[in-house]
């Protein structure tokens, strides 16, 4: 007869690693530019879109209905992703799976991480990253891409129907800092101004600071943001004659910028463009996307005895996550570059 305690132990032991991995939250992507959706237990949902803002009128004697027409009912579909960390039962049983530790807790962190890493490719990476205007970012819930520029063949959104069309990308001035910033006032100043179909802002509280805006970046722009969200002061490069003095005047932004928006350096951007960015409004309650979870991401352990370990003499540890993800909200957000 063969004691199993020992073996047991070592599985018990990465499960825990892995359990406390789970606990320990990293900064994450996804929860700062999504909407939560109440999705548990739902194999989709759907979100009716409102035709406009909702605004008071003068009341005549009897009150009338604001923003109770939809304009679309867009349908998210859920999606289960699963990660399962395997180990030898004969290596287990012969206790020399202690090595093991650091890939466990290191695939729990990709497995935590996988949500942003499908956010960003779903989002972004198919189409909304690229230099193409074919195919920018998924489609909107009106049936175009989501991130139109003024030069796009399908032309701009329209908040249902109204004249007042919304393009939400922008081309970059540059990636010096001083570009960077002006760029920066140009999406905020979109943000500000997008109406709905009776002239109203759909945005009429966006303002500066890291509660309101973030900024999702390459890593290859990482540092000159940092340099121009956090800097004592940004310096300012202007042409020297020989004789040492200025060949002209210098300019540039001349304040400090501290605490004007959260920044999110995002490597999965660099691929497609080191020099393309996001500028997302998350100061509202409908964010530009869309998040939803059946359950949050949790740990099972496969251990001996299991008809798992018997099939194929492995024990393992099983990371599983339901979620949906989607577009929402193109008027806040805005694609630079």
């Amino acid at each position: 007869m063969q004691i199993l305690g020992d073996s047991n132990a070592v599985l018990k032991d990465l499960t825990e690693i892995a359990e406390a991995e789970i606990m320990d939250r990293e900064r994450e992507l996804y929860p700062l530019v999504t909407t939560d959706l109440e999705a548990s237990d739902q194999a989709y949902v759907k979100i009716p879109i409102q035709t406009k803002v909702a605004f008071p009128t003068l009341f005549d004697g009897e009150g009338e209905d604001t923003s109770t027409e939809v304009a679309a009912v867009p349908e998210y579909n859920m999606a289960t992703y699963m990660l399962r960390l395997g180990f030898g039962s004969d290596l287990m049983r012969e206790s020399k799976a202690y090595s093991m530790a650091s890939k466990t807790q290191e695939g729990t962190l990709s497995a935590k991480q996988f949500t942003s890493y499908m956010f960003t490719q779903n989002l972004f990476a198919n189409g909304g990253n690229k230099a193409s205007t074919t195919a920018s970012g998924g489609t909107a819930w009106d049936g175009k891409q989501f991130y139109v520029p003024s030069n796009a063949t399908t032309g701009a959104h329209f908040w249902a129907n109204s004249k007042n069309g919304i393009v939400n990308s922008i081309a970059g001035t540059g990636t010096t800092i001083p570009a960077l910033w002006a760029d920066l006032q140009s999406a905020v100043a979109l943000l500000g101004t997008f109406l709905d179909n009776q002239g109203r802002l759909l945005n009429p509280n966006v303002a500066y600071g890291p509660t309101k805006l973030l900024i999702q970046c390459p890593m290859a722009l990482a540092a000159p943001f940092h340099n121009l969200l956090h800097a004592g002061f940004i310096p300012v490069a202007a042409p020297v004659t020989t004789s040492g003095t200025a060949a002209v005047t210098g300019s540039g932004p001349g304040s400090l910028f501290n605490g004007i928006a959260d920044i999110f350096a995002d490597g999965y951007l660099d691929a497609n463009s080191t020099s393309r960015w996001y500028l997302h409004y998350v100061g509202m309650p409908q964010r530009p996307f869309v998040f939803g979870e059946s359950y949050p991401l949790q740990g099972r352990a496969l251990g001996f005895g299991t008809e798992y370990e018997t099939r194929t003499n492995r024990v393992a540890i099983v990371l599983k996550h339901r979620f949906l993800l989607g577009n929402y909200r193109f008027d806040r957000s805005i694609r630079v570059g």
